[in-house]
Protein backbone atom coordinates (compact mmCIF):
# COMPACT_ATOMS: atom_id res chain seq x y z
CA UNK A 1 0.00 0.00 0.00
CA UNK A 2 2.73 2.00 0.94
CA UNK A 3 4.71 1.73 -2.63
CA UNK A 4 1.26 2.05 -4.58
CA UNK A 5 0.44 5.06 -2.92
CA UNK A 6 4.16 7.01 -2.97
CA UNK A 7 3.66 5.86 -7.28
CA UNK A 8 1.03 8.16 -7.40
CA UNK A 9 2.61 11.50 -6.63
CA UNK A 10 5.57 10.85 -9.33
CA UNK A 11 2.44 9.60 -11.80
CA UNK A 12 0.96 12.89 -11.58
CA UNK A 13 3.92 14.78 -11.43
CA UNK A 14 4.68 13.39 -15.18
CA UNK A 15 1.29 15.09 -16.50
CA UNK A 16 2.23 18.55 -15.02
CA UNK A 17 0.67 18.17 -11.11
CA UNK A 18 3.74 18.43 -10.05
CA UNK A 19 2.32 19.42 -6.41
CA UNK A 20 -0.13 16.27 -6.18
CA UNK A 21 0.12 14.21 -2.80
CA UNK A 22 -2.09 12.06 -0.94
CA UNK A 23 -4.53 13.29 1.68
CA UNK A 24 -6.20 10.46 2.74
CA UNK A 25 -6.35 6.44 2.76
CA UNK A 26 -8.98 4.40 3.43
CA UNK A 27 -9.29 1.04 3.97
CA UNK A 28 -11.91 -1.40 4.07
CA UNK A 29 -11.34 -5.08 5.34
CA UNK A 30 -13.82 -8.06 4.55
CA UNK A 31 -12.43 -10.62 6.94
CA UNK A 32 -14.42 -13.35 5.73
CA UNK A 33 -13.71 -13.10 1.99
CA UNK A 34 -10.40 -12.43 3.23
CA UNK A 35 -10.47 -8.96 1.11
CA UNK A 36 -9.35 -5.37 1.23
CA UNK A 37 -10.26 -2.48 -0.26
CA UNK A 38 -7.92 0.41 -0.24
CA UNK A 39 -9.05 3.96 -1.57
CA UNK A 40 -6.60 7.22 -2.03
CA UNK A 41 -8.29 10.47 -1.73
CA UNK A 42 -5.86 12.37 -3.67
CA UNK A 43 -5.39 16.66 -3.92
CA UNK A 44 -3.74 16.97 -7.62
CA UNK A 45 -3.01 20.85 -6.68
CA UNK A 46 -3.16 23.41 -9.48
CA UNK A 47 -1.08 22.36 -13.03
CA UNK A 48 2.04 23.04 -13.25
CA UNK A 49 4.28 25.27 -15.58
CA UNK A 50 7.90 26.23 -16.18
CA UNK A 51 8.40 29.62 -14.76
CA UNK A 52 11.86 31.59 -15.01
CA UNK A 53 14.95 30.01 -14.22
CA UNK A 54 17.67 31.14 -11.78
CA UNK A 55 20.82 29.72 -11.35
CA UNK A 56 23.38 30.08 -8.30
CA UNK A 57 26.84 28.92 -8.32
CA UNK A 58 27.75 29.35 -11.88
CA UNK A 59 30.88 30.74 -11.39
CA UNK A 60 33.32 31.51 -14.64
CA UNK A 61 30.46 29.81 -16.79
CA UNK A 62 28.55 32.19 -19.00
CA UNK A 63 24.86 32.13 -18.00
CA UNK A 64 23.62 32.21 -21.55
CA UNK A 65 25.60 28.88 -21.75
CA UNK A 66 23.46 27.03 -19.01
CA UNK A 67 20.15 28.79 -20.13
CA UNK A 68 20.68 26.90 -23.55
CA UNK A 69 20.48 23.65 -22.36
CA UNK A 70 16.85 24.07 -20.67
CA UNK A 71 14.88 21.54 -22.94
CA UNK A 72 11.84 23.51 -22.21
CA UNK A 73 10.09 27.15 -22.57
CA UNK A 74 8.74 29.34 -19.74
CA UNK A 75 4.96 28.41 -20.06
CA UNK A 76 5.71 24.80 -20.87
CA UNK A 77 3.73 22.15 -19.10
CA UNK A 78 6.14 20.82 -16.00
CA UNK A 79 7.82 17.57 -16.72
CA UNK A 80 9.83 16.14 -14.59
CA UNK A 81 12.08 13.90 -17.46
CA UNK A 82 12.72 17.43 -18.87
CA UNK A 83 14.39 18.55 -15.08
CA UNK A 84 15.86 15.22 -15.30
CA UNK A 85 17.35 15.90 -18.84
CA UNK A 86 18.39 19.84 -17.62
CA UNK A 87 20.55 18.49 -14.98
CA UNK A 88 22.08 15.56 -17.43
CA UNK A 89 23.03 18.24 -19.68
CA UNK A 90 24.64 20.52 -17.27
CA UNK A 91 26.25 17.62 -15.46
CA UNK A 92 27.84 16.88 -19.37
CA UNK A 93 29.40 20.15 -19.54
CA UNK A 94 31.81 19.25 -16.70
CA UNK A 95 32.56 22.37 -15.02
CA UNK A 96 30.34 21.11 -12.02
CA UNK A 97 30.74 19.14 -9.79
CA UNK A 98 27.07 18.77 -8.37
CA UNK A 99 24.17 19.99 -10.35
CA UNK A 100 20.42 20.40 -8.68
CA UNK A 101 17.66 21.66 -10.72
CA UNK A 102 14.21 22.15 -8.51
CA UNK A 103 10.53 23.83 -8.21
CA UNK A 104 10.77 26.93 -6.44
CA UNK A 105 8.76 26.83 -3.02
CA UNK A 106 6.77 29.68 -3.74
CA UNK A 107 2.90 29.41 -5.07
CA UNK A 108 3.99 30.86 -8.74
CA UNK A 109 1.82 33.20 -10.62
CA UNK A 110 -1.67 32.66 -11.81
CA UNK A 111 -2.02 31.75 -15.39
CA UNK A 112 -5.71 32.42 -17.29
CA UNK A 113 -6.22 28.91 -17.39
CA UNK A 114 -5.67 28.29 -13.77
CA UNK A 115 -2.18 26.85 -13.70
CA UNK A 116 0.70 28.02 -11.74
CA UNK A 117 3.49 29.32 -13.60
CA UNK A 118 5.95 28.32 -10.91
CA UNK A 119 10.42 29.42 -11.49
CA UNK A 120 12.85 27.03 -11.32
CA UNK A 121 16.13 26.72 -9.54
CA UNK A 122 19.41 25.70 -10.53
CA UNK A 123 21.85 25.29 -7.31
CA UNK A 124 26.01 24.35 -9.51
CA UNK A 125 28.89 23.61 -7.23
CA UNK A 126 32.13 24.54 -9.13
CA UNK A 127 34.38 21.96 -9.83
CA UNK A 128 38.04 22.68 -9.74
CA UNK A 129 39.23 24.99 -13.06
CA UNK A 130 42.83 22.65 -13.42
CA UNK A 131 43.42 19.41 -13.08
CA UNK A 132 46.44 17.51 -13.59
CA UNK A 133 46.00 13.36 -14.58
CA UNK A 134 49.13 11.16 -15.54
CA UNK A 135 49.01 7.65 -16.86
CA UNK A 136 51.43 4.21 -17.06
CA UNK A 137 51.14 1.66 -18.91
CA UNK A 138 53.94 -1.14 -19.88
CA UNK A 139 54.66 -4.00 -22.87
CA UNK A 140 57.46 -6.69 -23.09
CA UNK A 141 58.47 -5.77 -26.39
CA UNK A 142 57.12 -2.16 -26.02
CA UNK A 143 58.49 -0.77 -23.10
CA UNK A 144 56.96 1.56 -20.72
CA UNK A 145 55.09 4.70 -21.52
CA UNK A 146 53.87 7.56 -19.81
CA UNK A 147 51.84 10.44 -20.08
CA UNK A 148 50.97 13.52 -17.86
CA UNK A 149 48.46 16.43 -19.00
CA UNK A 150 47.33 19.63 -17.49
CA UNK A 151 43.63 20.86 -18.16
CA UNK A 152 41.33 23.72 -17.91
CA UNK A 153 37.48 22.76 -17.32
CA UNK A 154 36.38 26.42 -18.56
CA UNK A 155 39.15 27.95 -20.60
CA UNK A 156 36.65 31.33 -21.98
CA UNK A 157 33.92 31.15 -19.52
CA UNK A 158 31.88 29.10 -21.99
CA UNK A 159 32.80 25.22 -20.80
CA UNK A 160 35.77 25.40 -23.30
CA UNK A 161 37.90 22.12 -22.25
CA UNK A 162 41.34 22.78 -23.06
CA UNK A 163 44.05 20.00 -22.21
CA UNK A 164 47.61 19.88 -23.36
CA UNK A 165 49.21 16.38 -23.07
CA UNK A 166 53.17 15.13 -22.94
CA UNK A 167 54.12 11.62 -23.11
CA UNK A 168 57.28 9.75 -23.58
CA UNK A 169 57.19 6.32 -24.85
CA UNK A 170 59.41 3.25 -25.80
CA UNK A 171 61.45 3.28 -22.66
CA UNK A 172 63.11 -0.35 -22.44
CA UNK A 173 62.28 -1.28 -25.63
CA UNK A 174 64.17 -2.85 -28.75
CA UNK A 175 65.81 0.37 -30.24
CA UNK A 176 65.08 1.14 -33.72
CA UNK A 177 68.26 1.73 -36.11
CA UNK A 178 67.90 5.30 -36.39
CA UNK A 179 67.07 6.56 -32.93
CA UNK A 180 67.17 6.11 -29.39
CA UNK A 181 63.94 4.28 -29.66
CA UNK A 182 62.08 6.65 -27.61
CA UNK A 183 58.45 8.25 -28.66
CA UNK A 184 57.49 11.97 -27.66
CA UNK A 185 54.74 13.67 -28.27
CA UNK A 186 53.21 16.78 -26.91
CA UNK A 187 49.51 17.77 -28.25
CA UNK A 188 46.29 20.12 -26.88
CA UNK A 189 42.88 19.89 -27.72
CA UNK A 190 40.46 22.51 -27.34
CA UNK A 191 36.89 21.61 -27.09
CA UNK A 192 33.88 23.95 -27.73
CA UNK A 193 30.18 22.63 -26.56
CA UNK A 194 26.98 23.99 -28.15
CA UNK A 195 29.22 24.78 -31.37
CA UNK A 196 26.53 26.67 -33.38
CA UNK A 197 23.53 24.64 -31.84
CA UNK A 198 23.17 23.07 -28.41
CA UNK A 199 24.96 19.77 -28.02
CA UNK A 200 27.25 19.96 -31.09
CA UNK A 201 30.92 19.91 -30.10
CA UNK A 202 33.73 21.39 -32.25
CA UNK A 203 36.96 19.49 -31.19
CA UNK A 204 40.37 21.40 -32.30
CA UNK A 205 43.62 19.36 -31.66
CA UNK A 206 47.37 20.13 -32.55
CA UNK A 207 49.73 17.23 -31.65
CA UNK A 208 53.45 16.66 -32.43
CA UNK A 209 54.79 13.38 -32.85
CA UNK A 210 58.27 11.18 -33.20
CA UNK A 211 57.62 7.50 -32.91
CA UNK A 212 59.97 4.91 -33.66
CA UNK A 213 58.45 1.31 -33.50
CA UNK A 214 59.86 -1.52 -34.89
CA UNK A 215 58.00 -1.16 -38.04
CA UNK A 216 59.07 2.47 -39.07
CA UNK A 217 60.35 6.05 -37.52
CA UNK A 218 57.94 8.94 -37.70
CA UNK A 219 58.22 12.69 -37.29
CA UNK A 220 54.53 14.67 -37.73
CA UNK A 221 52.51 17.21 -37.08
CA UNK A 222 48.87 17.00 -36.83
CA UNK A 223 46.00 19.49 -36.83
CA UNK A 224 42.54 18.69 -36.53
CA UNK A 225 39.06 19.89 -36.35
CA UNK A 226 36.29 17.44 -35.44
CA UNK A 227 32.18 18.36 -35.12
CA UNK A 228 30.68 16.22 -32.78
CA UNK A 229 26.58 15.78 -32.74
CA UNK A 230 24.42 12.91 -30.51
CA UNK A 231 22.30 11.77 -32.80
CA UNK A 232 20.44 10.10 -30.18
CA UNK A 233 21.43 9.07 -26.10
CA UNK A 234 23.41 6.79 -26.98
CA UNK A 235 24.71 7.29 -30.83
CA UNK A 236 27.35 9.55 -31.76
CA UNK A 237 28.13 10.98 -35.21
CA UNK A 238 31.09 13.18 -36.23
CA UNK A 239 32.92 14.78 -38.82
CA UNK A 240 35.79 17.36 -39.92
CA UNK A 241 39.42 17.78 -41.32
CA UNK A 242 42.71 16.93 -40.49
CA UNK A 243 45.91 18.44 -41.88
CA UNK A 244 48.87 16.40 -41.54
CA UNK A 245 52.80 16.82 -42.62
CA UNK A 246 55.19 13.86 -41.86
CA UNK A 247 58.23 12.44 -42.49
CA UNK A 248 58.48 8.94 -42.26
CA UNK A 249 62.22 6.21 -42.10
CA UNK A 250 61.20 2.75 -43.40
CA UNK A 251 63.12 -0.20 -44.55
CA UNK A 252 61.40 -1.12 -48.10
CA UNK A 253 63.79 -3.58 -49.38
CA UNK A 254 64.99 -5.54 -46.08
CA UNK A 255 68.30 -4.75 -47.07
CA UNK A 256 68.75 -2.33 -43.71
CA UNK A 257 69.01 1.02 -46.11
CA UNK A 258 66.18 3.14 -44.67
CA UNK A 259 64.08 5.32 -47.33
CA UNK A 260 62.35 8.57 -46.58
CA UNK A 261 58.80 9.99 -47.54
CA UNK A 262 57.48 13.16 -47.05
CA UNK A 263 54.12 13.25 -47.08
CA UNK A 264 51.28 16.34 -46.68
CA UNK A 265 47.85 14.66 -46.14
CA UNK A 266 44.75 16.37 -46.12
CA UNK A 267 41.98 13.57 -44.06
CA UNK A 268 38.05 14.20 -44.26
CA UNK A 269 37.24 11.71 -41.64
CA UNK A 270 33.45 10.32 -40.51
CA UNK A 271 32.22 8.51 -38.03
CA UNK A 272 29.40 6.82 -36.00
CA UNK A 273 30.30 5.56 -32.39
CA UNK A 274 27.31 4.04 -30.54
CA UNK A 275 27.75 2.66 -26.57
CA UNK A 276 25.22 2.11 -24.03
CA UNK A 277 27.31 -0.02 -21.57
CA UNK A 278 26.82 0.79 -17.91
CA UNK A 279 30.75 1.86 -17.57
CA UNK A 280 33.11 3.36 -19.39
CA UNK A 281 36.09 2.02 -18.05
CA UNK A 282 34.79 -1.14 -16.99
CA UNK A 283 31.47 -2.25 -18.07
CA UNK A 284 29.36 -5.37 -17.20
CA UNK A 285 27.00 -5.02 -20.20
CA UNK A 286 25.60 -3.34 -23.05
CA UNK A 287 27.00 -2.86 -26.33
CA UNK A 288 29.29 -0.95 -28.30
CA UNK A 289 30.04 -0.48 -31.84
CA UNK A 290 31.73 1.98 -34.41
CA UNK A 291 32.73 2.48 -37.75
CA UNK A 292 34.29 5.50 -39.62
CA UNK A 293 35.58 6.37 -43.28
CA UNK A 294 38.41 8.80 -43.66
CA UNK A 295 39.54 9.89 -47.54
CA UNK A 296 43.28 11.05 -47.37
CA UNK A 297 44.24 13.46 -50.31
CA UNK A 298 47.53 14.14 -50.73
CA UNK A 299 48.27 17.62 -52.53
CA UNK A 300 52.02 17.17 -52.20
CA UNK A 301 54.62 14.40 -51.14
CA UNK A 302 55.13 10.86 -51.72
CA UNK A 303 52.09 9.30 -51.15
CA UNK A 304 49.11 9.04 -53.42
CA UNK A 305 45.13 9.36 -52.83
CA UNK A 306 43.80 6.26 -50.66
CA UNK A 307 40.48 5.58 -48.12
CA UNK A 308 40.67 3.99 -44.61
CA UNK A 309 37.66 2.07 -43.79
CA UNK A 310 37.17 0.82 -40.35
CA UNK A 311 34.55 -1.09 -38.29
CA UNK A 312 34.30 -2.26 -34.74
CA UNK A 313 31.90 -3.94 -32.09
CA UNK A 314 31.91 -5.38 -28.73
CA UNK A 315 29.53 -6.79 -26.53
CA UNK A 316 29.34 -7.25 -22.69
CA UNK A 317 26.80 -9.74 -20.90
CA UNK A 318 26.83 -10.17 -17.25
CA UNK A 319 25.98 -14.13 -16.82
CA UNK A 320 25.19 -13.35 -12.52
CA UNK A 321 23.11 -10.62 -11.02
CA UNK A 322 25.37 -9.77 -9.13
CA UNK A 323 28.14 -9.14 -11.89
CA UNK A 324 31.13 -11.06 -10.85
CA UNK A 325 31.14 -13.23 -14.27
CA UNK A 326 30.85 -10.85 -17.23
CA UNK A 327 31.03 -12.57 -20.47
CA UNK A 328 32.83 -9.80 -23.33
CA UNK A 329 34.09 -10.13 -27.12
CA UNK A 330 34.71 -7.94 -29.56
CA UNK A 331 35.74 -7.97 -33.31
CA UNK A 332 37.63 -5.11 -35.29
CA UNK A 333 37.86 -4.52 -39.02
CA UNK A 334 39.64 -2.80 -41.20
CA UNK A 335 40.57 -2.00 -45.18
CA UNK A 336 42.82 0.44 -46.88
CA UNK A 337 41.48 1.46 -50.62
CA UNK A 338 42.96 2.93 -53.60
CA UNK A 339 47.25 2.73 -54.27
CA UNK A 340 49.19 0.12 -53.84
CA UNK A 341 50.84 -1.13 -50.05
CA UNK A 342 54.12 1.11 -50.94
CA UNK A 343 51.57 3.98 -51.29
CA UNK A 344 50.26 4.55 -48.18
CA UNK A 345 52.18 5.64 -45.31
CA UNK A 346 53.80 3.49 -43.12
CA UNK A 347 51.56 5.15 -40.14
CA UNK A 348 48.42 4.70 -41.61
CA UNK A 349 48.55 0.93 -42.36
CA UNK A 350 46.70 -1.45 -40.33
CA UNK A 351 49.16 -3.15 -37.89
CA UNK A 352 48.19 -6.40 -34.91
CA UNK A 353 49.80 -7.09 -32.34
CA UNK A 354 49.86 -6.08 -28.76
CA UNK A 355 48.12 -4.95 -25.35
CA UNK A 356 45.41 -3.92 -27.57
CA UNK A 357 45.32 -6.33 -30.37
CA UNK A 358 46.77 -10.06 -30.25
CA UNK A 359 47.72 -10.26 -27.03
CA UNK A 360 50.71 -12.99 -26.52
CA UNK A 361 52.91 -11.47 -29.98
CA UNK A 362 55.08 -8.31 -29.60
CA UNK A 363 53.31 -5.27 -30.62
CA UNK A 364 52.57 -4.77 -34.61
CA UNK A 365 54.38 -8.23 -34.71
CA UNK A 366 50.97 -9.96 -36.58
CA UNK A 367 51.20 -9.94 -39.85
CA UNK A 368 53.66 -9.60 -42.71
CA UNK A 369 57.00 -9.39 -41.52
CA UNK A 370 59.77 -8.43 -44.01
CA UNK A 371 63.42 -10.83 -44.19
CA UNK A 372 64.61 -8.98 -40.89
CA UNK A 373 61.51 -9.76 -38.96
CA UNK A 374 60.43 -6.32 -38.72
CA UNK A 375 56.44 -5.66 -39.55
CA UNK A 376 55.19 -4.10 -42.72
CA UNK A 377 51.73 -3.61 -42.08
CA UNK A 378 49.33 -4.52 -44.36
CA UNK A 379 45.65 -2.63 -46.03
CA UNK A 380 43.50 -5.01 -44.42
CA UNK A 381 43.33 -6.15 -40.71
CA UNK A 382 40.81 -8.35 -38.41
CA UNK A 383 40.63 -8.56 -34.86
CA UNK A 384 38.79 -10.70 -32.73
CA UNK A 385 38.72 -11.38 -28.96
CA UNK A 386 36.91 -12.81 -26.11
CA UNK A 387 37.00 -12.89 -22.36
CA UNK A 388 35.71 -14.31 -19.54
CA UNK A 389 35.52 -11.30 -16.67
CA UNK A 390 35.76 -13.13 -13.09
CA UNK A 391 35.74 -10.37 -9.86
CA UNK A 392 36.96 -12.53 -7.15
CA UNK A 393 36.07 -9.87 -4.36
CA UNK A 394 35.49 -6.09 -3.99
CA UNK A 395 39.05 -5.36 -5.91
CA UNK A 396 40.57 -8.50 -6.95
CA UNK A 397 39.69 -10.23 -10.39
CA UNK A 398 40.62 -12.51 -12.58
CA UNK A 399 40.45 -12.58 -16.34
CA UNK A 400 41.58 -16.07 -19.10
CA UNK A 401 41.35 -14.63 -22.92
CA UNK A 402 41.78 -15.72 -26.52
CA UNK A 403 42.34 -13.26 -28.68
CA UNK A 404 43.04 -13.49 -32.70
CA UNK A 405 43.83 -11.32 -36.04
CA UNK A 406 45.60 -11.09 -38.90
CA UNK A 407 46.62 -8.20 -40.99
CA UNK A 408 46.95 -8.97 -44.86
CA UNK A 409 48.23 -7.18 -48.42
CA UNK A 410 45.64 -7.20 -50.03
CA UNK A 411 42.75 -4.66 -49.95
CA UNK A 412 40.45 -7.01 -48.18
CA UNK A 413 40.94 -9.21 -45.41
CA UNK A 414 42.25 -12.81 -47.06
CA UNK A 415 41.27 -15.46 -43.85
CA UNK A 416 42.79 -18.31 -46.58
CA UNK A 417 45.79 -17.18 -45.05
CA UNK A 418 44.63 -17.50 -41.35
CA UNK A 419 44.69 -16.27 -38.02
CA UNK A 420 47.63 -16.08 -34.94
CA UNK A 421 46.26 -16.43 -32.27
CA UNK A 422 47.36 -15.93 -28.69
CA UNK A 423 45.75 -16.96 -24.65
CA UNK A 424 46.47 -15.76 -21.86
CA UNK A 425 45.48 -15.02 -18.11
CA UNK A 426 44.80 -11.48 -16.69
CA UNK A 427 44.73 -9.80 -12.83
CA UNK A 428 42.38 -7.14 -12.79
CA UNK A 429 42.87 -4.43 -9.18
CA UNK A 430 39.52 -2.87 -8.69
CA UNK A 431 39.82 1.12 -7.68
CA UNK A 432 37.34 3.80 -7.53
CA UNK A 433 38.39 5.20 -10.87
CA UNK A 434 38.87 1.88 -12.90
CA UNK A 435 40.79 -1.35 -13.00
CA UNK A 436 44.05 -1.40 -13.05
CA UNK A 437 44.87 -4.67 -15.44
CA UNK A 438 48.11 -7.04 -15.68
CA UNK A 439 47.64 -9.55 -18.31
CA UNK A 440 50.27 -12.39 -19.54
CA UNK A 441 49.56 -13.45 -23.15
CA UNK A 442 51.69 -16.48 -25.07
CA UNK A 443 51.32 -16.95 -28.75
CA UNK A 444 49.25 -19.99 -29.77
CA UNK A 445 51.26 -20.76 -33.23
CA UNK A 446 54.39 -18.81 -32.30
CA UNK A 447 56.72 -18.37 -34.80
CA UNK A 448 60.53 -18.25 -35.02
CA UNK A 449 61.56 -14.91 -33.15
CA UNK A 450 58.41 -14.43 -31.22
CA UNK A 451 58.75 -14.50 -27.32
CA UNK A 452 57.06 -17.49 -25.32
CA UNK A 453 54.64 -14.79 -23.54
CA UNK A 454 54.28 -10.99 -23.43
CA UNK A 455 53.43 -8.89 -20.61
CA UNK A 456 51.44 -5.85 -20.59
CA UNK A 457 50.28 -3.48 -17.89
CA UNK A 458 47.45 -0.98 -18.04
CA UNK A 459 44.63 1.26 -17.04
CA UNK A 460 41.37 -0.36 -17.73
CA UNK A 461 39.80 -3.57 -19.77
CA UNK A 462 41.64 -4.38 -22.66
CA UNK A 463 38.49 -3.25 -24.46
Amino acid sequence: MRDAEAAVVPLMAARGYARAKVGQRDLAVDVQAHTMAVAFTLDPGPLVRFGPTTFTGLGRLDPDVAYGRLPWKEGDVYDPAKVDKARNKLTDLGVFSQVRVVLDDVPGTVQPDGSHEVPMLGQMEERPRHFINTGLNYGTTDGAAATATWGDRNFLGGAEALTVTGSIGGIARKKFRDSDGLDYSLGTTLKKPDFLETDTTLNLSALAVSEHPEAYSRDALTLGAIVTHPLTPHLMASAGVTLEQSSIRQDLTGDGVLTTTDNTLVGLPVALKFDNTDNLLNPTQGYRWNAGLTPYLSPLGDSGTFVIGNAGASGYWAVDDAKAYVIAARVNLGAVYGGSLAQVPADKRFFAGGGGSVRGYAYQKVGPLDVNNDPTGGRSLIETSAELRIRLTDTIGLVPFIDGGNVFESAYPDLSQGMRWGAGLGVRYFTSFGPLRLDVGVPLDRRSGDSMWQLYVSIGQSF
